[in-house]
């Protein structure tokens, strides 16, 4: 009777060791799943933080409402076009990451008043035509000096008139030492050899 009393006793404290193991093991699983929604708690404020970073308008930074692009305003780099790339690409601006050089359709969101080499204007030039032969008569522009821009500048009036002509990141198909810019002064578009010192804006 004795063994058996000792016996039912052993299982029983078994039993409830048993039980206990069992509901830690269920406490320590549920501490991890909230652990884990800590960690998606964490990713969202990254994504949060993304849009803090984001580049706001200012008197540094200009945001064309019409392509929705936001440009580097105020004093110009002067540089070849490898040093251009460069630039932009490592640029922070007025709390702004994430730069870089224009492709040349971006570029041409700029061009305000001589239709022709605006967006959507005759000139053929493009990201999808680079080649040397897409620069047709439309692309030598209008009169110099025409624009309502600063300067009269063929640009929109809130950006700065650095320089006249600006390089951007296309190159010229069949022709890597030479890339695509603009001439702001009379709104052409044309292209150059990269090593030539031409103006810079950075884009975001």
């Amino acid at each position: 009777m004795r063994v058996e009393y000792l016996l039912y006793s052993c299982l029983a404290i078994f039993v409830l060791a048993l039980s206990f193991f069992v509901a830690c093991s269920s406490g320590s699983s549920s501490s991890t799943t909230t652990g884990g929604d800590d960690d998606d708690d964490t990713y969202n404020g990254g994504d949060d933080d993304a849009i803090d970073n984001d580049c706001i308008p200012n008197g540094d930074i200009w945001k064309d409402t019409m392509s929705g692009l936001a440009w580097q305003n105020g004093e110009i780099l002067g540089a070849d076009w490898d040093t251009a790339m460069t630039y932009c690409q490592n640029l922070s601006y007025a709390g702004c990451e994430g730069w870089h050089l224009p492709t040349i359709s971006e570029l041409r969101n700029l061009i305000r008043g001589c239709e022709s080499t605006e967006t959507g204007g005759s000139c053929d030039v493009s990201d999808t035509c680079l080649e040397k032969s897409c620069e047709n008569s439309s692309c030598d522009g209008c009169t110099a000096f025409g624009g309502s821009g600063l300067g009269d500048l063929y640009c929109p009036p809130e950006l700065s008139n650095e320089g006249n002509y600006y390089w951007s990141s296309s190159t010229v198909s069949g022709d890597n030492q030479s890339a695509w810019l603009i001439g702001f002064y009379d709104g052409h578009i044309s292209w150059d050899y990269k090593i030539n010192d031409i103006g810079v804006r950075c884009v975001h």
